[in-house]
């Protein structure tokens, strides 16, 4: 009768190997700790490549001023997840359909210069950095 069972592996565990193992393990850890934490960290500041755009929209929708008169339009970014972005870091491009109507500068601020009806536009045509191009209106009436 044997009374060795040679089916056990050895539980001999002190020579160097084992330490070599330890060693790459933990080295091999270190080593990619710092690139798993920076592509698990999440930006709060969205760049203007991040935003996924599903339309742009002015406010307000219409707007009546006297001539000489200045009142405010604003841009949002809707985006495909259906947030409102007010400040997105977009750059619009603001015009009016008739300058000699009202005036409209790059902040959407307005200006009435004599009576009549038009429309201030907003557009977006950046294509290489957020692939998307847009426009919305608001309809501007001066008395």
């Amino acid at each position: 009768m044997n009374l060795y069972n040679t089916n056990t592996p050895s539980v001999h565990t002190t020579g160097t190997g084992n330490y070599l193992k330890i060693f790459k393990r933990t080295f091999l850890f270190l080593a990619l700790a710092p690139i798993i934490l920076a592509a698990c960290s999440s930006d709060s500041n969205p760049t203007e490549a991040d935003i996924q755009i599903a339309h742009i929209q002015i406010s307000p929708d219409s707007l009546s001023i006297s001539t000489g008169e200045t009142a405010n339009f604003s841009a949002f970014v809707i985006t495909t997840s259906g947030d409102t972005l007010q400040d997105s870091g977009i750059k619009f491009h603001w015009w009016s359909t008739d300058t000699n109507i009202f005036t409209v500068e790059n902040n959407g601020s307005t200006t009435g210069q004599s009576a009549g009806t038009a429309f201030c536009v907003i557009e977006v045509l950046a294509k290489s950095k957020i692939n998307f191009t847009g426009r919305d209106s608001a309809f501007v009436r001066v008395f």
